[in-house]
């Protein structure tokens, strides 16, 4: 455990924001050598803004290319210890607990509230436009799950989600 991840809950934003930006460069250090990444996101406790207290671990929601789950999912067990390794942290504070195929979305069943409640926390750090293309698709299911939360996320995620309907013109945009 880290000297972050032991420090009391009196400070917890700041250490949820220095927990974050470890995450960051953790994902940026993984992506750069795993080509099998469509999106890499923070999830667990550390995005749940109940969660009160030190955090241990930083859990990451990964999408992977279709037909390279396990290939990536080492990758990301290498690099992610090679990472903690080279940042004097244990190699099982970065943990890569959710892991699913491009190709098969539905594996995650978001029809449950924990399960799409933990979705739509999510902290995209890669692949912002594959989480909207989960969000476009599941949709439905996610609105009937958490009908507040799926709002306020497709909000913040509207351009990508439906370009048109957000005043997105990509016309525009290339002028």
């Amino acid at each position: 455990m880290t000297a972050v991840a032991s420090r009391s809950a009196a400070v917890d934003v700041t250490q949820r924001d220095e927990l974050m930006a470890l995450a960051q460069e953790c994902a940026d250090y993984i992506v750069a050598r795993n080509p099998y990444l469509k999106l890499v996101a923070v999830s667990g406790s550390l995005c749940r803004p109940e969660h009160e207290g030190a955090h241990e671990d930083i859990d990451f929601f990964v999408v992977t290319q279709h037909g390279r789950i396990w290939e990536a999912f080492m990758g990301c067990l290498l690099h992610g210890w090679r990472f903690a390794r080279a940042s004097g942290m244990d190699r099982t504070f970065f943990c890569f607990n959710y892991l699913v195929d491009e190709a098969h979305p539905e594996e995650i069943d978001l029809r449950r509230g924990e399960y799409a409640r933990e979705f739509l926390n999510l902290r995209v750090l890669h692949g912002v436009g594959e989480y909207a293309r989960f969000l476009r698709e599941h949709g439905a299911r996610l609105r009937q799950a958490e009908p507040e939360m799926y709002e306020e996320v497709a909000l913040r995620f509207a351009a990508l989600i439906d370009p048109p309907a957000a005043g997105f013109n990509p016309q525009l945009e290339d002028q």
